[in-house]
């Protein structure tokens, strides 16, 4: 499969040029109908929410793009597709006196929402670790391929709080509600072939995951993108997929959780590199007592 077909890392147009200016944390390419899209903070693709604004960008652009027919998103460097939050930002929320949870809360769901939905083909192409929101990124797309060795999964439990962006709608339908709750409950991270057996990913790849995408977008190009792309909005409906606009308990639950003594006990013992003191008598802030 690797080399089947030159990948074009080659110029970029000026349509590429104009709109590669302003962006920080993501690039991306145009390659006859393939749009590819990195996740550019190596070495592990910390997810902040300026990133999410540039890749909602990115993908509204290739939507209304005729050229492009099939969009791939990978990391660059080669250690992680997305390792999680960039738990920096995450950990300047909770010592802010309005922190902006409601509306983190809304990108997030907004960014999986777009690719559900996304009018063209999508696939997720992982290029090693790729846990919490990474992985949580990719429960959208309609391909994920890995690369043999990868680590996938959701640690969130282990800083406090719970996933936020998704996975508790999608993953126990991609994996099953016994599976999901493994991984969310223990914060389970698997290695890729798990992640293979388990349902979560679609093909695991002896080389690269940018080049089996590759190879797998040439061969849906020769398919009708319209055919498929109206198969997709179908299965998607009888998925009965929930958005972000319905998912007002879970908005509240984690805006609420994300501010509690076991979140912020979380990431502080990230930050001081070791292990999280959850005192389990202790009740919430703001519970009766």
């Amino acid at each position: 499969m690797r080399g089947a077909i030159p990948l074009p890392w080659g110029g970029m147009d000026q349509y590429e040029r104009q709109r590669m200016e302003n962006l920080k944390f993501t690039r991306f390419r145009i390659a006859g109908s393939i749009g590819i899209i990195w996740l550019d903070r190596p070495p592990l693709n910390l997810l902040r929410e300026d990133m999410k604004d540039e890749l909602l960008a990115i993908l509204e652009n290739m939507a209304a793009d005729d050229r492009v027919g099939i969009v791939i998103v990978t990391g660059s460097g080669e250690k992680a597709f997305c390792a999680g939050r960039d738990l920096a930002e995450s950990h300047s929320w909770q010592t802010s006196s309005n922190p902006p949870l409601e509306e983190v809360w809304d990108r997030g769901n907004r960014l999986i929402d777009n690719i559900l939905y996304h009018p063209k083909i999508t696939i997720a192409a992982l290029n090693g670790a790729t846990l919490g929101g990474g992985c949580e990124l990719t429960l959208p797309f309609d391909l994920v391929i890995a690369e043999k060795g990868g680590r996938i999964g959701i640690p969130e439990a282990s800083r406090g709080v719970f996933p936020g962006t998704g996975a508790m709608q999608l993953l126990p339908k991609k994996i099953g509600i016994f599976r999901a709750k493994e991984m969310v409950f223990w914060g389970k991270v698997i290695t890729a072939e798990e992640a293979l057996s388990w349902g979560l990913v679609n093909v695991v790849t002896e080389g690269k995951a940018l080049d089996a995408a590759y190879d797998y977008a040439g061969r849906l190009d020769k398919i009708s993108l319209r055919a498929i792309g109206r198969a997709k909005e179908i299965m998607n409906r009888h998925e009965r997929w929930a958005d972000a606009s319905t998912l007002h308990f879970e908005k509240r639950e984690f805006s609420r959780i994300f501010l509690q003594p076991d979140a912020r006990e979380g990431i502080n013992a990230f930050f001081e590199k070791r292990p999280p003191f959850f005192n389990k008598t202790q009740k919430e802030e703001g519970e009766e007592r």
